[in-house]
Order: structure tokens, then sequence, then C-alpha cells
């Protein structure tokens, strides 16, 4: 059995730093946006999952509310809310 020897890491704390702004901004690369409440839009099915999770994490930045559901050959995503 091998024995790893870890080197610690010494970290600084420091205060009155501002926080970033979030850079994920999925409105940029989908019309999230743009979308009132009813309205959809087509997604290729291997693309459901990563455009579901940006959807639902954009809502719950921004207070709204999206579904994705199987239509068609592919899938759609629908603003609810």
């Amino acid at each position: 059995m091998a024995v790893v020897a870890m080197k610690a890491i010494e970290f600084r704390i420091e205060k009155g730093i501002d926080l970033p702004k979030f850079s994920g901004d999925q409105s940029r690369r989908y019309p999230f946006p743009d979308m009132e409440v009813g309205d959809s839009f087509a997604i290729p099915p291997e693309q459901a999952i990563r455009i579901r999770t940006a959807a639902n994490n954009w809502g719950k930045l921004n207070g709204r509310k999206f579904s994705t559901r199987k239509h068609g050959g592919g899938y759609r995503v629908w603003r609810i809310a």
C-alpha cells in the first residue's frame, strides 16, 4: 500500500469582494426571455436533457417555469409560468 503525503494548502480569506454576476447566461443561446406563457420551441432529442436543464436553471434565476416533453420525433420546451 502506498502512502501519499499531502502538502497543506494555505488560503487567504478576504472581505469586501463583490460576487460577479452569473456568467452562464442561457438567454443568449435559447429564446427563454422572449417566451410568454404557452409559447414553445422544438429541440432535437439528443439535446433534450441539456436544454431542459438550461431552461429550468434560467427559469429559477428569472422567476419563470418551463416544461420539456416528448413531441413528435423530438422534444419541445414550453413556458408554463
